[in-house]
């Protein structure tokens, strides 16, 4: 309500639109406003389809959850259907703070104005994660080391895509081998080293734009 009243200062009377991050778009009329609440009928509602093919981006957990954060916040805003974190090997973090990834994930989407909510997924290690995550048709690993083809040139392909990030330091050699091992095809998403978060914003952005 917070967002309504105070940031996009909407007024009795205002149509506004709204959410339940399932698909469902509700138009309304509000009918009163205080300090911290809205009052609104709804006068339509309707069912938007699902945008696109299921896309999921897996990024290991880094030390800083704000770097997590500024993931999670972008990776909505371009419209991935699915995030995930797990911890690496090389991990420097074993937590993460699910509630607050989940409010992060809420605001990019009012900000987007889109009607579904991505699901969070949060894994204890590479293994349990590629166990949890077979069906996806195309699966995808970005390593620092490899001379490989990029990414982009996989996409035309139709069907659901999962690519994984690795973590600050890259991927140990036992993850490695276990990816390709797993039936992971390693991609380049550039010709530069890049941080892992921006890595996991990179391959948000070309799953769902290209």
């Amino acid at each position: 309500m917070h967002h309504c009243i105070h940031v996009l200062r909407h007024k009795v009377g205002d149509s506004i639109h709204v959410t339940d991050g399932l698909g469902h778009l509700y138009t309304c009329r509000i009918n009163s406003v205080s300090k911290s609440n809205v009052s609104f009928t709804v006068e339509n509602s309707e069912s938007k389809p699902i945008p696109g093919e299921c896309c999921c981006v897996a990024m290991a957990l880094t030390k800083s959850m704000d770097r997590m954060e500024w993931f999670v916040e972008k990776a909505v805003e371009l419209g991935v259907s699915d995030v995930v974190f797990y911890q690496s090997q090389r991990s420097e973090r074993s937590k993460i703070n699910a509630e607050k990834l989940k409010k992060t994930a809420i605001a990019a989407m009012k900000q987007a104005r889109h009607c579904y909510l991505p699901n969070i997924r949060i894994y204890t290690s590479l293994s349990e994660l590629l166990a949890e995550n077979e069906d996806f048709a195309h699966k995808f690993v970005a390593f620092c080391h490899l001379p490989c083809r990029p990414l982009a040139d996989f996409l035309p392909d139709a069907g659901s895509k999962l690519i994984v990030i690795g973590p600050e330091g890259d991927f140990s050699p036992q993850e490695v081998a276990f990816a390709l091992g797993s039936g992971l095809q390693e991609v380049a998403l550039g010709t530069t080293i890049l941080r892992a978060e921006t890595a996991a914003v990179v391959a948000a952005a070309l799953l769902k734009l290209i």
